[in-house]
């Protein structure tokens, strides 16, 4: 038996990956299963959880790409014409949509919001499983498991528009009411690959090993996407299991990216600094995340006064010549996020992974 599977493939460490990486989906479900049905079904989101899940973790990790963008030296000078050219064509596009129906405009953030989320779960498995030689039948089902992960969720969302929660704003998904034939089906089909990838995962643990990283993002994939969506049918957990599951392992993904940066300019921090630089960062992003959401606050939704109700003096934008303009610029944090992403995160380039720390030197 080879055991290829258990060779490192962490992209910092095994203590940091686990928890901030792999642990994220577990932590949260394991809360929501602790806490009341009744509060779990029938609560909104609260101001101060709306606070902490939304502004200091989704909207945060918006801002995270600039440490690995505009921030990073490396990273600028390579994609520099993409960086610059990104933010001005996202506006464009963005406002010419709105201006035509902004219901359309909000429809397409938030399809390219679902598609940035479920790349993202790619690309990690992609990291996790880089110095594995398995057959390519194993790799492909593990492929289709992770796209099928939080694909069919999504289905199943636009299928049954009895969903209390929504992406961005009511009405951004296109929700159609399936028959229950069809719900059952794609239901069965989902739980048959499921059964797939765990025969399949014993097939490799007793054959290569155990590549613990890869499996622990795939299942808590499957189950943030899961109860997040299909399973509650509640605001609260589509939010947490979404938001966290989500934004936390990208920052901490930019911040290993960032580490690994400044150790090649040869600035070598000791614990102590990299906790301030930690602290640093996170106060950035998390003034940068409330600086934004002040502004969609007060400028037009005026939904949260308990935070922002002391401004409200500026101006309530509600004429739609204004919101033409002032909605794509408000949401060009977003878009350009989700577009550069694309560009920045390229993981099968070997300069690349040599920057994140793919490239075997990273902490065992």
């Amino acid at each position: 038996m080879t055991n290829k599977g258990r060779i490192n493939s962490y992209i910092h460490s095994p203590l940091w990956d686990g928890l901030l990486i792999i642990a994220p989906p577990f932590v949260v479900l394991a809360i929501l299963f602790c806490l009341p049905s009744s509060l779990i079904q029938n609560s909104d989101v609260s101001p101060m959880l709306w606070m902490f899940l939304v502004v200091c973790i989704d909207v945060a990790h918006v801002y995270s790409t600039l440490f690995r963008s505009y921030l990073s030296k490396t990273a600028f000078q390579k994609y520099r014409g993409v960086m610059l050219r990104i933010p001005a064509i996202s506006f464009g596009i963005a406002m010419m949509i709105y201006t035509i129906n902004p219901l359309w405009f909000w429809r397409c953030l938030a399809y390219l919001a679902v598609f940035h989320f479920i790349r993202q779960q790619y690309g990690f498995m992609k990291i996790y499983s880089r110095k594995e030689q398995l057959p390519r039948w194993l790799r492909w089902l593990q492929t289709v498991t992770i796209y099928a992960a939080s694909i069919y969720p999504i289905i199943y969302w636009h299928l049954d528009p009895s969903r209390e929660f929504h992406w961005f704003v009511d009405g951004d998904f296109m929700l159609v009411q399936a028959s229950e034939n069809l719900q059952r089906a794609l239901h069965v089909l989902y739980m048959v690959l499921l059964a797939a990838y765990i025969t399949s995962t014993i097939y490799e643990i007793v054959r290569y090993g155990l590549n613990l990283p890869k499996h622990g993002l795939i299942i808590g994939t499957i189950l943030s996407w899961y109860f997040g969506i299909v399973y509650f049918n509640a605001d609260l957990t589509f939010t947490a299991l979404n938001v966290v599951s989500h934004g936390i392992p990208y920052m901490a993904l930019v911040w290993f990216t960032r580490q690994k940066e400044l150790e090649a300019q040869g600035k070598h921090q000791g614990r102590l600094r990299v906790l301030q630089g930690a602290t640093v960062f996170l106060l950035v992003l998390i003034t940068l995340a409330v600086f934004e959401e002040a502004m969609w606050d007060i400028l037009h939704w005026r939904d949260h006064p308990q935070f922002f109700s002391g401004l409200y003096f500026l101006p309530h934008i509600q004429q739609r010549e204004w919101l033409n303009i002032l909605i794509p610029l408000l949401a060009l944090p977003q878009l350009t996020h989700y577009v550069l992403d694309g560009f920045i995160w390229k993981v099968s380039k070997p300069e690349v992974q040599q920057e994140i720390g793919l490239d075997g030197k990273n902490k065992g």
